[in-house]
């Protein structure tokens, strides 16, 4: 069966008698441009080009271009319920290509000022005509929710960049950079959607940093602004919801008919150093972040325009607030032995939102003063390597432990489920010389069972709520030889 489709191109036969003509127009034209597909799993064929090159104006300016052209047809089939009984599969067939230039004048004199400006373009076209459920009734398979194009989108982005970095007082280095861009999307397959939107954004980045000359010490502060482009709230977008609804949801979930982009500045402080001649380090970042506008879920009932009601699925911001440290040391005690280390610590909390499956699993949608799911409140690792030359001969003798720690992360939005924390361990010894490595290696050394991560699942049988949890692999003990040519 899948083979006819995604093979022979022949998918007609499966589809319900109420599929739209233009749909399947849009599906046919997608499914001859994808690569064949036998069975269950994922067909990708890709493209890529780039060409850079750089031209010396004078000294001290250099004028350089980067160009690129990349395409990616998928074909995909899976199974959709996640269980060994035969209910739904998922089909997708989809076509991406983006395109991209860009150019950058670079001034150094060798003196304390450099600078840089700089203009690119960037364009992406995504067709997503053919995808669809694949409904296993028996003797008579279906395609149903073959939903032609309505993922297709344009998205163009235009910026304009420039940097300065400046050295003064011998020891102390400012950098001053920023970037305007313009993001253009284009829904291509949504008649529901309006036909552009555009999102403007200024993205600064800054650091003042303080590096003593003739010593290893890097102290730094920064500042700097990420940016996710906007979204639509496609629902909203319907003349069978009054403006009044629309001015009511907005005061009351912040949702509106075109989101504004996601903002997350970030401040950090930092040290690096090195000790003991080199043969130590140790380096401490200290951060705290403000995410503004996630994007979650949330139903929300709607009155219409003729008195009725009607839950519509919308797109909600959401505020997180972020604070942590990462630090990381290591020291080299002999020339055949060094130890490394990390420690890491991260609070991340929802100050502002509503998400449909929390409302589903604990009666309410606030997310307010919930965890972020899959992300630990602690990790670390230490690590051991002993190396060495083999007498008389140009081998080199090696072997490493690693041994991480994972802390308690949630499962779920709601914070209901959460995987304890756990600790494994790898080991790896061999041999290695110029173009050869012989290397012995035992991943998850004391064959810890527990579960790697997980997230939220509606099982499509029933429609009940649950979790696709992960696995931890089990002790895999090998040899691997490689030899570079």
């Amino acid at each position: 069966m899948l083979r006819d489709i995604f093979v022979h191109k022949n998918f007609e036969p499966y589809l319900s008698t109420n599929a739209d003509p233009r749909i399947i127009g849009l599906a046919r034209d997608l499914l001859d441009k994808v690569p064949d597909l036998d069975g269950f799993g994922l067909h990708r064929k890709y493209w890529l080009t780039s060409l850079s090159v750089d031209y010396e104006l004078t000294d001290a300016l250099v004028l350089s271009g980067l160009f690129g052209y990349n395409r990616a047809a998928t074909a995909e089939a899976g199974d959709n319920d996640g269980q060994d009984l035969e209910a739904q599969m998922q089909l997708n067939g989809n076509l991406s290509v983006d395109k991209s230039a860009e150019l950058r004048l670079s001034w150094d004199n060798g003196g304390p000022l450099t600078a840089m400006v700089g203009v690119n373009y960037y364009e992406q076209s995504y067709d997503g005509s053919f995808t669809g459920v694949l409904s296993i009734r028996p003797g008579s398979p279906t395609i149903v929710a073959l939903n032609g194009n309505t993922a297709g989108s344009r998205s163009e982005v235009l910026g304009v960049f420039g940097a300065i970095h400046y050295t003064f007082l011998d020891d102390f280095r400012f950098t001053l950079e920023g970037r305007y861009q313009e993001d253009e999307l284009v829904r291509t397959g949504n008649a529901l959607d309006p036909e552009k939107v555009k999102f403007t954004d200024f993205l600064p980045r800054v650091i003042l940093s303080w590096q003593p000359v003739g010593s290893s010490t890097n102290v730094y502060a920064s500042y700097a602004k990420g940016v996710i482009p906007g979204q639509y709230n496609a629902a909203l977008i319907d003349p069978t919801i009054p403006p009044s609804e629309r001015e009511r949801i907005a005061a009351q979930t912040g949702a509106v008919e075109v989101l504004d982009s996601e903002e997350l500045d970030s401040y950090e402080l930092g040290w690096k150093q090195r000790f003991l001649g080199g043969r130590a380090y140790l380096n401490l970042a200290i951060y705290t972040m403000e995410w503004r506008g996630q994007k979650l879920t949330a139903a929300i009932p709607v009155t219409l325009v003729d008195g009725g009601t009607s839950n519509r699925s919308v797109y909600v911001p959401a505020d997180i607030d972020l604070k942590g440290f990462e630090l990381e040391a290591g020291w080299r005690p002999t020339n055949w032995l060094e130890l490394e280390g990390t420690l890491n610590w991260t609070d991340s909390e929802y100050v502002r939102g509503l998400d449909n499956n929390t409302r589903t699993l604990t009666g309410s949608a606030n997310m307010k003063g919930l965890r972020t799911a899959r992300f630990p409140e602690w990790s670390g690792s230490l690590s051991g390597t002993l190396s060495g030359g083999l007498q008389g001969t140009d081998w080199e003798w090696f072997s490493r432990l690693d041994v991480m720690y994972t802390g308690k992360q949630y499962s779920d939005p709601a914070n209901l489920a959460y995987i304890d924390d756990y600790i494994t361990a790898n080991l790896r010894a061999g041999l290695r010389k110029s173009g050869w490595r012989i290397e012995a290696y035992a991943s998850n050394l004391t064959d810890e069972n527990t579960w790697l991560g997980g997230a939220r699942f509606i099982n499509l049988v029933d429609n009940s709520q649950g979790l696709m949890m992960i696995p931890m692999r089990e002790r895999e003990i090998g040899l691997r030889i490689s030899v570079d040519l």
